[in-house]
């Protein structure tokens, strides 16, 4: 009996689980560029309301996460966030101010171009994360340049704008 009722809360987590889509409110404080968002996931048996981020946002089927840049040159934000379909989410702490930010053409990988290291010595890189929030690569890039990286099979393709 103890079995059969693990298998129904477990069970009962995946129906529907899938994230299919999501939607941002955005509250910004009047003349500023000081903007936090609410994300409402959308799955085939709930919403799900998650408060306090800082987007852009991506969605990555592939990972089932919604990918939250944490903010932008503008409106910076401490983290990233990945959030998954029960609200859920995993930080990563950023390396420095955020230029721009993506995912990998096939949803597996996040990338961020930050324009210089936390000590303020301007060096532009890129980062790239896994679906757990985990640093797996990071390099050099050159503003205004396309760059094509290969991260664990995986091909990015970035191109930070000189002027941002």
């Amino acid at each position: 009996m103890r079995a059969l009722l693990l298998f129904t809360i477990f069970f009962s987590r995946l129906v529907g689980a899938e994230i299919i889509s999501f939607d941002e409110d955005r509250f910004c404080k009047p003349e500023t560029d000081h903007c936090i968002s609410a994300l409402l996931l959308k799955t085939k048996s709930k919403t799900v309301r998650v408060d306090g981020l800082k987007g852009r946002f991506f969605l990555s089927k592939v990972n089932n996460q919604v990918f939250g840049c944490g903010g932008n040159t503008f409106s910076q934000g401490k983290s990233a966030t990945l959030t998954n379909e029960f609200g859920e989410s995993q930080k990563f702490k950023h390396l420095g101010p955020l230029i721009d930010c993506g995912i990998s053409k096939d949803g597996y990988l996040y990338w961020f171009v930050y324009e210089r290291e936390g000590n303020g010595e301007f060096a532009p890189k890129i980062a790239v994360i896994n679906k757990d929030a985990q640093l797996i690569f990071n390099k050099k890039v050159t503003l205004g340049e396309k760059s094509v990286f290969v991260v664990t099979g995986i091909k990015i393709t970035v191109n930070p704008s000189e002027h941002y």
